[in-house]
């Protein structure tokens, strides 16, 4: 084995004895979907570090960082992301203060991350129901990674639609599969919210992937209130806060 497979395979250990902390990374990682890479190398090994997925910032999308291990340590790694590129650094809300000082500068969101414990309640009860939503056609597809009708070879990444006149105005669908947890996005039209379609598409979405043995996962921002609300109506616990801060190699750092 080269030192760069042993390197990967260390990698994907770690992601996988962390899986559900890390489902983008390592969902990202095993299909190669976008370039996932730990600083430094071998910083698993050490136990601090970054893992860091580059984006296509051209259409839009964030390059993000994911730090892990003791802040102490990770923060002296900065100096290795690529210069002259921004990335938004994901670090655990309780590192938040250690990450504003050394940046000069506070963290411009939180995020949190919930998960499904399975427990009984509204959720499951009505799990068994047949799905009504407004007397809007609801459309279950199996998609693959790149959102299109899945082929009998590919992994199968759900996705439920809620549609008007054939237009779709609400859905939740799986971005990010590992081997035990799916992670959901949910979307509803401005003028579709508040009725409560979300929730009773996460409601069936959440059926699925229990009876597919897949923990569902969904990330939330501190300041979407009516997603909050979404993860609660759906008995969903949180398990994980995430500080983001904007970085780019070559900027001051305090201390």
């Amino acid at each position: 084995m080269t030192e760069n497979a042993e390197r990967r395979r260390a990698w994907l250990d770690f992601l996988a004895a962390h899986e559900e902390r890390f489902n983008e990374e390592f969902h990202l990682l095993t299909t190669g979907r976008k370039l996932v890479e730990c600083l430094p190398s071998d910083a698993v090994q050490a136990g601090s570090g970054w893992f860091l997925v580059h984006a296509d910032t051209r259409a839009g999308e964030w390059n993000l960082a994911h730090a892990f291990g003791a802040p102490t340590e990770y923060l002296r790694h900065l100096h290795l992301f690529p210069e002259r590129a921004e990335f938004h650094l994901l670090v655990p809300l309780t590192d938040a203060h250690a990450v504003s000082a050394v940046l000069g500068t506070d963290a411009v969101e939180h995020l949190t991350w919930f998960r499904d414990l399975g427990a009984t309640g509204a959720s499951t009860a009505s799990a068994g129901h047949t799905l009504s939503v407004d007397n809007l056609e609801i459309l279950h597809r199996a998609e693959n990674a790149g959102g299109l009708a899945a082929g009998a070879e590919d992994t199968v990444y759900e996705a439920i639609y809620a549609r008007e006149h054939g237009s779709v105005v609400g859905l939740v669908k799986c971005i990010h599969l590992t081997p035990h947890t799916a992670e959901v996005y949910i979307e509803t039209s401005p003028g579709w919210r508040n009725r409560g379609i979300a929730s009773r598409l996460l409601v069936e979405m959440l059926r699925r992937m229990r009876r597919r043995g897949l923990r569902l996962l969904y990330v939330v921002s501190a300041n979407n209130a009516p997603s909050l609300r979404i993860a609660e109506k759906a008995d969903l616990k949180p398990f994980q806060t995430l500080s983001r801060f904007p970085f780019t190699n070559g900027t001051s750092l305090k201390g």
